[in-house]
């Protein structure tokens, strides 16, 4: 198997809406998902060799026009991230994409979120 891209978080949302707790994604050279796996805490994929760690909620399959879909949902500080987001998700392909600054008791997003692009 090539090598992948490792790439850790506090929180991942897959396609279908759920949320993975401590994930650790393999990207391959051209930025595809390959493989999702949980590691049991944020602190032990940091520690893993050649892992990169974004603090945040990494969201996959994200729309090509992920600046304007961000600046439409800004307005949003009550729906809940998964149900924000999950419409907007495509079953395949998209961007990896990188949500910080958010209030993590309620995930929503709130006057410090923002939103960056990890992988096309």
């Amino acid at each position: 198997m090539p090598p992948c891209r490792k790439i850790a978080s506090n929180l991942l949302l897959t396609a279908a809406g759920d949320l993975v707790r401590d994930p650790l994604v393999c990207l391959s050279a051209e930025g595809r998902l390959l493989a999702v796996h949980r590691t049991g805490e944020a602190a032990e994929a940091d520690r893993s060799p050649f892992t990169e760690f974004h603090a945040g909620l990494l969201v996959p399959h994200f729309p090509a026009d992920w600046r304007d879909r961000f600046e439409a949902l800004r307005g949003d500080r009550t729906t809940p991230l998964p149900q924000l987001l999950a419409p907007l998700l495509l079953p395949e392909g998209g961007v990896l994409l990188l949500l910080s600054g958010l209030d993590y008791g309620r995930l929503t997003l709130t006057d410090r979120s923002v939103i960056r692009q990890i992988a096309p």
